[in-house]
């Protein structure tokens, strides 16, 4: 280690195991030319310093007589004491600099803009010095950091302006007096400590945290924020602390709305100062794609899940922080989303487990390639003709009381019940018609659409379906808040296929049939399934939400392309053998082309909606 001789004030270089006692500074780097000393200036000769670094050279001298008052021999200052030019012996120093604050016996804060002599009891914390990033990790590692002014009269200890440097820097009392090591706290906590931090140069806010979290990093000056994602990569190398993954995803840095597992700055951990790690993680595994972990999941909104983090924001402890993780179009992958009200980590009560609070492996990509796909989260009844339809009242209550006549919705934060259809007789006697009196939708845990169909009063094998005419319109006249809503609504219908699969599988079984649409292979988007003893034919079909386009026009934003339209499981139930009814692409065409005759641009803007709306036609099959 190279280090100045405060008498001679020249170099004297030691090996480790024989380094004297020195004290260390700690400043923030002035920009002008003559405002720092540097390695090249120190070989000038000492009586010709003065003329040609005089701001830095009158730095140097009064931390070096500062330093012998100390009763010291020895200093170091970062500005002289490092060959900058030589890139080895930069990285080596960068790399060692946490250890070399944290051994020194003493250190030196010197606050340029603070003027104790003024008597502002505010200077302090409006000093520059507290926002600079290379000053946390000097604040934290020296056992002993004494504060002062321009004028290098002593401001105070950081023992005994614990408190004040608390307040300013949010770093707990016990991690600055030393009587917690920094590792007992989570790493979303430390990062926090840096969130409003800055430096010169975008890498270097990464590799001044490298000793806050014992890593190594090399230099690799120019890769800017590529530097801050390799720290983070570093950090769940050796740590399976989950907490690094609470960080918030904001509108300027992520403007789509999702993002991959790792932050892009320090920024984003600004509101984690108070995050705890909990146990319970299972580690990390990182792949060429991006990083797999496992974790539990709770469905949030349609291809969103909560996925539970083993950390927590304090008590109670059996609250934990929940990200919000939406599914991609390529299987098995993710990314990091916001839910609908923007935020990006909720802390919240870990459901019990069960059927649909489960594990997943996760794989994230930290750049995702595509973009989540555009589904609703419902279905569209764009077809209700059952067998005997004309002799029954039909009445359709949605989860989502915003929903439209035709559509059952949930809304985000809801999950699996969807709508309830209520077919009432208005003869004395049903038997002339089908038995068919309910029918629930829904989406299972993995966000299939699952639909139940069922007679009048059915409990099959003692299981308490919810389907009760009073209880229906007990739930039709009070809120969705109340209990009778909450029944209705339940999800045990769901679960009983879990549990009696083969009593409650295709067909018409103890006046129930529960049928879940799994898309896979070249059907993906669309099935069909035929109830042979009742007559009737269910049809689903994931297609994009054309019914802005019909009716009246409503202005351009009416007629934007079909690929910004978001798609919706369609639903068609009548006769066995009666055909669904296709999208009206004439009419669709002609508002098109009534905008064409306008103007050229709507022309181009029609012939290409109409070319993407030939392709959703086609990959659905019509």
């Amino acid at each position: 280690m190279r280090l100045i001789n405060t008498e001679t004030l020249q170099f004297e270089s030691f090996a480790d195991s024989e380094r004297p006692p020195y004290t260390i500074l700690s400043h923030r780097w002035g920009k002008g030319e003559h405002d720092e000393i540097s390695f090249e200036d120190m070989k000038i000769s000492r009586a010709a310093r003065p003329a040609y670094k005089s701001a830095g050279y009158n730095k140097l001298e009064g931390f070096c007589a500062l330093t012998r008052r100390l009763g010291r021999g020895f200093a170091w200052m970062d500005t002289c004491c490092i060959d900058k030019t030589n890139s080895t012996e930069l990285s080596e120093a960068i790399n060692s600099m946490y250890r070399w604050y944290l051994e020194a016996t003493t250190c030196v804060a010197y606050l340029q803009d603070v003027d104790s002599s003024i008597g502002d009891t505010a200077s302090l914390e409006q000093s520059v010095w507290f926002t600079r990033g290379w000053t946390l990790q000097e604040l934290i590692a020296p056992r002993e950091v004494l504060f002062y002014d321009r004028e290098w009269t002593k401001i105070g200890t950081k023992d005994a302006l614990l408190d004040r440097l608390s307040g300013i820097t949010g770093i707990p009392q016990r991690i600055l007096s030393g009587a917690a090591e920094p590792s007992s706290c989570s790493v979303a906590q430390r990062m926090s400590w840096a969130a409003h931090r800055s430096t010169e140069r975008v890498e270097d806010r990464a590799y001044s945290l490298m000793g806050l979290f014992d890593v190594s990093l090399p230099m690799i000056y120019g890769e800017r924020e590529k530097a801050f994602l390799k720290l983070q990569q570093a950090i769940i190398e050796n740590s399976d602390d989950e907490s690094v993954f609470t960080w918030s995803l904001s509108d300027t840095e992520h403007p789509k709305g999702y993002s991959g597992l790792f932050a892009p700055s320090p920024n984003s951990f600004s509101g984690c100062g108070s995050i705890i790690k909990t146990t319970g993680s299972l580690g990390f595994q990182r792949k060429n794609v991006g990083l797999s972990m496992s974790l539990m999941t709770f469905p949030y909104s349609m291809n969103t899940y909560y996925a539970f983090l083993n950390c927590t924001a304090g008590e109670p402890l059996a609250n934990k922080c929940a990200i919000f993780l939406v599914k991609l179009p390529s299987q098995g992958q993710y990314a990091r989303a916001r839910n609908a009200h923007g935020k990006s980590v909720v802390l919240m009560q870990v459901p019990p487990e069960g059927w649909n609070f489960l594990r997943r492996e996760i794989l994230v990509r930290q750049d995702p390639a595509e973009a989540p796909s555009n589904v609703a989260y419902g279905f569209w009844l764009r077809t209700l003709e059952p067998p005997g339809h004309s002799d029954c009242d039909m009445t359709v209550l949605s989860r989502s009381q915003e929903s439209a006549l035709d559509r059952i919705q949930l809304a985000p934060g809801s999950c699996h019940t969807a709508g309830v259809v209520f077919l009432r007789s208005k003869k004395q006697s049903s038997s002339n018609w089908s038995q068919l009196r309910w029918m629930k939708f829904g989406f299972d845990q993995d966000f299939n659409p699952v639909c139940l169909i069922a007679n009048a009063e059915v409990r099959p094998h003692g299981m308490n379906l919810g389907l009760r005419e009073d209880r229906f319109y007990a739930a039709v006249d009070s809120g969705p808040e109340s209990p009778a809503h909450h029944a209705l609504f339940s999800n045990t219908w769901m679960q009983a296929k879990v549990r009696a699969p083969a009593q409650l599988g295709h067909g018409w079984a103890d006046g129930a049939s529960l049928y879940t649409f799994s898309p896979g292979g070249t059907d993906k988007d669309w099935m069909q399934v035929k109830v042979v003893g009742l007559n009737v034919q269910i049809d689903m079909r994931l297609l994009p939400d054309y019914s802005a386009l019909a009716g009246e026009q409503k202005g351009l934003q009416a007629h934007l392309p079909a690929s910004n339209a978001p798609e919706i499981w369609v639903v068609d139930i009548t006769e066995i053998g009666k055909h669904s009814p296709k999208w009206e692409r004439i009419q669709y065409q002609c508002n098109y082309w009534t905008l064409c005759a306008v103007s050229p641009l709507f022309a181009m803007l029609g012939c290409g909606c109409c070319v993407e709306e030939f392709k959703q036609q086609r990959r659905a099959g019509l």
